[in-house]
């Protein structure tokens, strides 16, 4: 149901509650891999990390995106070079987790 759930708030809420359910999913996997249940707890254990590093990321994006940025023409440049960068990597990141979602 947790997985499942629609949630509301700040995007740190958002971020820390998607975070605890990969948290609680991979405990989950853990548990049921020690009862004997076929379970690829590294698959898991790298689908959390995966979501936490896109939460962690867009939270950061997302603080990025409203700020006013002021200073020489490079210093913008810079800081518009790492946005897109950011975005980029959590694109990546998605992808990887989709992958091994399908898989």
């Amino acid at each position: 149901m947790r997985e499942m759930a629609a949630v509301y708030g700040s995007p740190e809420i958002i971020a820390n509650y998607g975070a605890e359910t990969a948290r609680l999913r991979y405990e989950l996997d853990t548990i049921n891999q020690r009862l004997g249940e076929e379970v690829d707890v590294e698959t898991s254990k790298r689908r959390y990390e995966l979501k936490r590093q896109i939460a962690d990321l867009k939270s950061a994006l997302q603080r990025r995106e409203g700020a006013c940025v002021y200073g020489s023409p490079e210093v913008i440049e810079e800081y518009g070079r790492e946005t897109e960068r950011m975005r980029q990597e959590i694109e990546t990141l998605q992808n990887e987790l989709n992958e091994l979602n399908n898989n």
